[in-house]
């Protein structure tokens, strides 16, 4: 399987690609949601999933330090993160989403560090 990255701060997080497919359109559905359609967060979302369809496997990377750039915006990030993170939990309990090969409360716990440090 192919992994691709994201990047914030001049850091990076492989990720594999079929976990990352799953968290975008979770966060694009969060968002869709959550915030008004003028709002960074769809507009990034929007532009990740764009990204992310065109992109050939193993570069499908997600460029975070154009968005991340206040205290609020990460917070915001983190908080549609958790909800992502509980979705795909709840999927994989019904069976809708097969977590059982990805290092997935791994690969949150990272994103969610690497976000959190601001890349300090």
């Amino acid at each position: 399987m192919a992994h691709s990255s994201f990047i914030f701060a001049s850091e990076a997080l492989d990720i594999r690609d079929d976990l990352l497919g799953s968290m975008l359109r979770r966060l694009r559905s969060y968002a869709s949601r959550s915030a008004p359609a003028d709002t960074w967060l769809r507009s990034a979302v929007d532009g990740w999933l764009e990204n992310f369809e065109v992109m050939p496997p193993g570069i499908k990377n997600i460029e975070l330090q154009d968005w991340l750039t206040t205290d609020q915006r990460r917070a915001e990030f983190l908080n549609a993160l958790e909800w992502v993170r509980e979705d795909l939990l709840q999927g994989s309990a019904a069976g809708a989403v097969d977590l059982s090969e990805v290092p997935f409360e791994e690969t949150f716990l990272k994103l969610r560090s690497l976000i959190e440090r601001g890349g300090r």
